[in-house]
Order: structure tokens, then C-alpha cells, then sequence
């Protein structure tokens, strides 16, 4: 009985791993983004998909805004620590021309240089 109800736990597990990877498919991190001194939470969003939008155009790869799905800083509001942002892209397509090319970073404006994008991935991986 207890080895049926571990093999049980352990598929759980396993799905919710393979559904957690499915959901990040389309989504990308962006590390060491300025945070904006805005007021209010909303205003501040509303700044970092400007930043977005303008670093997907900026990299000359055929993306345009409204490639973006979603965009929100992950953790808790530091004064002293910079969030990453996750990026959620509307298709794998874009992720992946995101991803060849983040060497065009360094050609872009001064404000993009710097930046460090990567893959969403799970706790697991």
C-alpha cells in the first residue's frame, strides 16, 4: 500500500513538473533591468513592458509589442536588489529568435547593454 501511494506522489510530481515546463515554453528572464522610481505598482508594470517592447524591437529580429503577452517582476520590492523580469511571449517562435540573438545586445542603446536574458525554467532544471 505505501509503495502504490509513493508512486502516486511521485507521478503528481513528475505531472506538475511537466506542466510547470509547459508553461514557461514561451517566456524568457531578463536579469539586471533597472527598476523604475514610479509610485504606484501599476505604473512601474507599465514602464517595464515599455523597456520590453523597446528591447524586442531594438533587437531587429521581426518582433513587434504585441508579441508580448505578459510582463512582471519576480520577488519581493528591494530598494537594494534588482528583480528579473519575466517575459511572456506569444509563441515559441519569438522566444527562440529572442534567444539566437542575444549577442545584439551590445550594438543596441547603452540602456540595454548589460542585460542578461535567459530561459524560464523550473525549480527542477
Amino acid at each position: 500500500m505505501r509503495d502504490i501511494g509513493k508512486k502516486t506522489e511521485e507521478t503528481k510530481k513528475a505531472r506538475i513538473e511537466e506542466e510547470d515546463k509547459d508553461a514557461g515554453r514561451n517566456n524568457i528572464i531578463l536579469y539586471r533591468v533597472l527598476e523604475s522610481e514610479a509610485e504606484t505598482a501599476a505604473e512601474r508594470g507599465s514602464e517595464d513592458k515599455k523597456f520590453c517592447e523597446k528591447l524586442l524591437t531594438g533587437l531587429e529580429i521581426g518582433a513587434v509589442p504585441e508579441d508580448i503577452k505578459k510582463v512582471f517582476r519576480l520577488g519581493i520590492r528591494d530598494q537594494d536588489k534588482q528583480r528579473p523580469i519575466l517575459v511572456e511571449l506569444t509563441n515559441r517562435r519569438i522566444k527562440n529568435l529572442v534567444m539566437e540573438s542575444p549577442f545584439k545586445l551590445k550594438s543596441v542603446q547603452a540602456k540595454f547593454q548589460g542585460i542578461c536574458i535567459a530561459h524560464d525554467m523550473t525549480k527542477k532544471e
